[in-house]
């Protein structure tokens, strides 16, 4: 239950006609803290032909050892200038993948990648022969705020270990649940229940804490499934009772469908090879 979990991050991207520019700080401030909440250490992949430096608040994180870079050789990105740079969008999503499989092949099971509008971008290109399952938790997850320091967030994740983990812990029941019996959604209640129990919690600790600039998240967490389990997924949708009445009335919910997964990622863990996270623009504090 206290095993690490790690994640793949990136610099924020804009995609446009098939490149990605790269755009202001090494990282998103909102993300990090989403990462820097639910995981234990972070890796950002460092391109010998793109050398992208860690800013700041990377800085920092890596002399708490809580960030390392993953080298990948021979990237072949020119650089065009100092502050806003373009590269051909394949290349981009080809080594960071590559820093993923790399981390994921030496510790099975640990390493997840994070993706999105403020991360990594994947095409379709990317996936489409390989199989998965998405499972998104709506609206129901209250990270800290981009302006709150770092410090007090590590604070606040010292001090509220055990709920966070209870937390992750509960949610990695769900995958593993999802992965076993793929085809069943009554399979699912009990660990959906266990899941708003732990997020009630998770939320009660939060507003006692010393953060107290909080918006919702959602997340999306994909997982592999092997072509050898059946796939026939069962749309399901559920609401979170606890967490409702704690998120005064806010839409929270659970779902599961079925997703494309990775090409080549051969490998059946129990736990996403995918984050996508997307945040509300509403503070959240007042309603605590």
């Amino acid at each position: 239950m206290t095993s690490q979990r790690g994640i793949l991050v990136s610099t924020p991207v804009v995609a446009k006609s098939g490149r990605l520019r790269v755009e202001g700080s090494p990282f998103d401030p909102q993300e990090l803290r989403f990462w820097l909440l639910f995981w234990d250490k972070l890796n950002f992949p460092l391109l010998d032909s793109f050398p992208i430096e860690p800013g700041p608040d990377g800085e920092f994180l890596q002399s708490e050892a809580i960030l390392k870079r993953e080298f990948v050789k021979d990237a072949c990105i020119i650089l065009h200038d100092e502050v806003s740079e373009d590269l051909p969008q394949e290349q981009f999503q080809y080594h960071f993948l590559r820093a993923f499989r790399a981390l994921d092949t030496a510790e099975p099971g640990i390493w997840s990648i994070a993706t999105g509008d403020r991360s990594l971008i994947l095409d379709a290109d990317q996936g489409g022969d390989g199989r998965g399952v998405l499972f998104e938790l709506h609206r129901a997850l209250p990270v800290p705020h981009k302006d709150v320091p770092l410090d007090d967030l590590l604070e606040f994740k010292a001090k509220r270990f055990d709920e966070l983990i209870a937390l992750r812990h509960h949610l990695e029941q769900v995958y593993q649940k999802i992965i076993s019996a793929p085809d069943s959604s009554m399979a699912l209640v009990s660990e959906f229940e266990a899941v708003d129990a732990a997020l009630s919690d998770y939320l009660k600790v939060a507003r006692q804490g010393i953060i107290k600039k909080w918006i919702l998240a959602s997340v999306e967490a994909e997982l592999q499934i092997l072509p050898a389990i059946n796939t026939s997924v069962v749309a399901f949708v559920a609401g979170l009772p606890l967490a409702q009445s704690l998120l005064a009335g806010a839409a929270a919910g659970i779902s599961v469908k079925t997703a494309s997964g990775l090409k080549d990622l051969h490998r059946l863990q129990g736990t996403p090879w995918r984050y996508v996270s997307r945040y509300s623009n509403e503070l959240f504090h007042e309603k605590f």
